[in-house]
């Protein structure tokens, strides 16, 4: 070893530490203890490179084209292999941040800051006073003779309290505005009198799905239209659309559908219910997010819902 004649040299320098010293071919290496080790003598004693170099960058840079682009741990992890970089975490950061091909992968998109809450979304009503509603579907059920295999379409329709987020689930038979209007009715009848209902425009159904398209016709359909303006008027129910092509406007109810259906598919999965059967599913879905609230506050609960 030659540490005593690079000792001059080295008394304020980084390297000091690492105990360095000059090989037979005059390059600059790490020191130690692991001389009987037996491993490789470029791993026993790695070659210190400047961090600020030119030729040190160059090096990190091949090799981390040669390792395709490898992310920080695994391009140290290698170079350790041979060489010894003092703060290399900082300068082999600097070499995949100047990356080109790192950079565009791994650059995010832009959040745009989401807008004010609307106002019956943050202010004190009674439950239900303000809600929105969505179409679910379609679900298959059964039905006839028990033994009889005969399915037939359904869908859920789910009423979200603004202020709440509390859910109200129907099942309805089909997609006309008689049987849309029907569990609007059982909703107002059970939730009381709702002074705004908001609901996706129908142009957020265009899709290629059958459905979906069918969903949309309901929405624009002119009888569907008058009946709903009919029963608003005479329960003086104000209607609102949210703006077309844009479902974020509907995401309390979009959240709320995600939800039921979570439970739906781990219960039934495959299986064909009843249209009694399903309804009563669906009941019980509904009352999940406040069963153990009962359980834990039942006096309380039952005040405040009363």
């Amino acid at each position: 070893m030659i540490f005593d004649q690079l000792l001059p040299f080295l008394k304020k320098s980084e390297f000091l530490n690492l105990y360095p010293f000059l090989d037979d071919r005059n390059i600059i290496r790490v020191g130690g203890r692991l001389n009987n080790a037996d491993i490789a003598y470029d791993i026993k004693h790695q070659i210190i490179l400047p961090p600020k170099h030119h030729l040190t960058m160059l090096i990190i840079k091949a090799k981390h084209l040669r390792l395709l682009h490898a992310a920080l741990q695994l391009l140290l992890a290698s170079l350790r292999l041979k060489y010894w970089i003092p703060r290399s975490r900082k300068v082999i950061r600097s070499v995949i941040h100047n990356c080109v091909t790192c950079f565009r992968f791994k650059a995010s998109s832009a959040n745009q800051l989401m807008g004010q809450l609307p106002k019956h979304r943050v202010e004190f009503s009674r439950p239900f006073l303000n809600s929105g509603v969505e179409y679910a579907g379609p679900f298959q059920i059964k039905y006839g003779n028990p033994r009889r295999k005969i399915t037939t379409k359904c869908y859920v329709e789910i009423f979200v309290c603004l202020a709440t987020d509390a859910i109200h689930i129907e099942l309805v038979s089909n997609l006309t505005s008689q049987a849309f209007l029907a569990a609007l009715r059982r909703f107002t009848a059970r939730r009381g009198h709702v002074a705004n209902l908001y609901s996706d425009n129908g142009t957020n159904f265009v899709g290629a799905n059958n459905e979906l398209n069918s969903l949309r016709k309901l929405f624009h359909d002119k009888e569907f239209n008058t009946d709903i303006e009919n029963y608003a008027a005479k329960s003086q129910l104000k209607w609102h659309f949210i703006p077309a092509n844009s479902p974020h406007f509907g995401g309390l109810w979009e959240a709320s559908v995600k939800s039921m259906k979570y439970h739906l598919k781990r219960v039934i999965g495959e299986t064909y219910l009843t249209f009694e059967e399903f309804s009563t599913l669906l009941s019980d879905i509904e009352v999940i997010p406040i069963l153990d609230l009962f359980l834990l506050y039942p006096i309380t609960l039952a005040i405040h819902l009363t």
